[in-house]
């Protein structure tokens, strides 16, 4: 699929008070050590920890909030139209709230999976795919070192978004494109990251 935009951003889009408030509600929940995107079950049990954590490293609670959904879902469908994307889309997975410490990274991955969902758990979500994602930064890039949110072009050109260190901004891309977040060094970085789901593309 050859693509025009590879993101759509959306700079001074959140209130810093909304940020705030999800940083402080996501630290209430219980959070555990996240697993790769786009791997089978099998896969994540023949990682150990170690390897896991090579890949990556942070932590993660889920959070399946209206107050949050009502500011991130009409973004999804405007970056949609305006990059020129225009794919079928149906519904939103729960949100991942996302801290980054202490080295804290995730190597270039994709988080469209290999096959549609087919978990029982969540029978809306069968046979559909993800087809954009989301990624929301909750603080300001002058409060971590490292961090970058990078992707990178079909033909292996990496792209640094700058508006990723920009608390409040939206960032919307494809869920097949590949990307990563470099190691934080220092200071935590947070940010929230959501799913659109729609049928697998033909």
């Amino acid at each position: 699929m050859i693509l025009r935009n590879y993101n759509w951003n959306f700079v001074n889009c959140l209130p810093s008070s909304f940020c705030d408030n999800v940083i402080a509600y996501g630290n209430t929940k219980r959070q555990i050590s996240a697993g790769i995107a786009g791997e089978s079950l099998t896969t994540k049990e023949n990682l150990s920890d170690k390897d896991l954590h090579v890949r990556r490293k942070s932590n993660v609670a889920w959070l399946n909030d209206w107050w949050i959904y009502r500011h991130l879902k009409p973004l999804v469908s405007i970056a949609n139209i305006n990059a020129g994307w225009n794919f079928e889309t149906h519904m939103h997975e729960a949100i991942q709230f996302t801290k980054y410490v202490d080295n804290g990274h995730y190597d270039y991955h994709a988080d469209m999976h290999e096959a549609p969902h087919n978990s029982l758990h969540i029978p809306e979500y069968i046979g559909k795919v993800r087809k954009l994602s989301m990624t929301v930064p909750l603080v300001d890039g002058s409060e971590y070192e490292g961090g970058d949110f990078v992707i990178q072009t079909p033909g292996g050109v990496e792209v640094v978004i700058k508006e990723a260190r920009q608390k409040g901004a939206v960032i919307v891309f494809p869920s097949f494109v590949q990307h990563k977040v470099t190691p934080v060094t220092s200071g935590t970085r947070y940010s929230l990251v959501m799913w659109t789901l729609g049928w697998p593309f033909k």
